[in-house]
């Protein structure tokens, strides 16, 4: 890793800014935290979580499939997860709060380790909901790791460290398919088995090598700062939900409903449009990774240094409609491997701009907790999004005012009209909020991951 990090030029006519880095600074010598060892540190432990969690992904289908589950019963089993998650991400969140993200985080891989050797020894449709359900419950991890990257960054960073979170998802996304397409030809449920070894290097990984961020007696004086401004009246501060949040938290939601309604059914659709096999899914999947990684590690950094974080939102927001408006007409597999660069690309942008946006709208001191209620929304998103994708799917045909459409277009239309809602309520977000977005600026060096 290069020994240098990007950091923006000190702006002389923001003396507010530079202030604000100059206390994150102090921040970290204090608690003795290097930022850039932490933040390369989880950027591996997202990528290996990703792994395990990419190699059975693509293959789901298929598992269930062979327990005779029609193609709304694979929605279903998608969706059991993030039902889970969608009780107890905010519990987790706030337990790191409490706690410290350290050994929460270490006890969510644990059970994502019970989570994959379930699905790799179930022998019924049953077992595989429960191996899905059990997953979800200990999937607040990745709140956790977002409440991590809040620690160590200042707000006006802080998108751009969530994108480099971005990298380990990508990463992983690129080869865990591919893997698992291979190991499917030994077994279709091999791959459980062995993301149940890779969740294991995760929690080695973490136990070893990963800087606590909340160590105790930073837990103790924001527990202080907590009580002395409610002595004070000053309370309000310490309000979660705020206008700023809730918009976020809604942005996210859509914006996980439109991307997850066409990612978790894009094996069924490609099966059954292309007779496509799991080893040709699992490459698509791994080119959306490669240019995940280009767009999260470089992309995303440099255009939003160059038009800042407002242009760089809006411009990807109407990019994203017009991908789905397109994905239908896509006439071969082929041509889907060009076509995969547009999510790539918007997936990438946007995401870590809202991410980076609900930390901003949140108090210091409950950061695991707002992070935890973005988990919340993305599994809401996740459990309804597979279930209309699949249900269009499974209809095959829909009649709409007379007209016959084929259910993969119809999931488009779905993917279309989400992002057009939240097209409108980002750009009024940019309108209404506009410091919460950062403006374009200088950028001296770049953290080599």
């Amino acid at each position: 890793m290069d020994s240098t990090s990007r950091e923006r030029e000190p702006d002389a006519s923001n003396p507010a800014e530079n202030d604000v880095q100059a206390k994150m600074s102090e921040i970290l010598h204090k608690y003795n935290i290097n930022k850039k060892k932490a933040l390369f540190t989880l950027v591996i432990s997202v990528f290996v979580d990703m792994l395990g969690y990419t190699l059975v992904l693509p293959l789901l289908p298929s598992i269930a499939k062979s327990f005779g589950a029609s193609d709304f019963t694979i929605g279903i089993i998608i969706s059991s997860n993030a039902i889970t998650g969608l009780i107890f991400g905010p519990i987790m969140g706030k337990l790191s709060d409490n706690f410290g993200r350290k050994p929460i985080l270490m006890i969510c891989q644990i059970g994502t380790v019970f989570s994959f050797i379930l699905l790799g020894t179930s022998t019924s449709l049953a077992g595989v909901i429960v191996a899905r359900f059990t997953d979800g419950i200990f999937s607040g991890q990745i709140p956790i790791l977002r409440a991590f990257i809040a620690d160590l960054t200042d707000p006006e960073k802080r998108s751009q460290e969530m994108s480099k979170f971005g990298i380990g998802f990508a990463s992983g996304l690129v080869l865990g398919p591919a893997m698992g397409g291979v190991l499917s030809i030994i077994d279709v449920r091999f791959p459980a088995l062995v993301s149940a070894i890779v969740a294991i290097i995760a929690t080695i990984f973490s136990y070893v090598v990963l800087v606590e961020s909340m160590p105790k007696i930073r837990i103790k004086e924001l527990k202080k700062q907590r009580d002395d401004m409610k002595h004070s009246g000053e309370s309000h501060k310490l309000k979660l939900f705020n206008a700023q949040l809730v918009t976020r938290l809604v942005e996210f939601f859509l914006l996980i409903l439109a991307f997850n309604s066409f990612m978790s059914t894009m094996p069924i659709y490609l099966n059954e449009r292309f007779a496509v096999n799991p080893f040709q899914i699992g490459l698509l999947f791994s080119c959306f990774g490669i240019a995940s990684i280009l767009v999260a590690g470089v992309i995303m950094i440099k255009v939003t240094n160059k038009y800042g974080e407002k242009k760089t939102f809006v411009f990807s927001m109407v990019l994203q409609i017009l991908l789905f408006l397109l994905y239908p007409l896509i006439p071969s597999f082929e041509l889907l491997f060009f076509f995969v660069l547009l999510p790539a690309f918007t997936n990438n942008v946007v995401r870590p701009i809202i991410n980076g946006g609900i930390s901003k709208a949140a108090p210091k001191q409950r950061q695991g907790e707002a992070a935890g209620y973005g988990s919340n929304v993305q599994s809401i998103a996740q459990v309804i999004a597979p279930l209309v994708s699949s249900y269009f799917l499974d209809l095959h045909t829909v009649e709409l005012f007379g007209i016959i459409i084929p259910g993969y277009v119809m999931v488009a239309l779905f993917c279309t009209g989400a992002s057009i809602v939240l097209f409108f309520i980002g750009t009024m977000d940019t309108i209404k909020f506009p410091d919460a977005f950062s403006k374009p600026g200088k950028v001296t060096r770049r953290m080599a991951l």
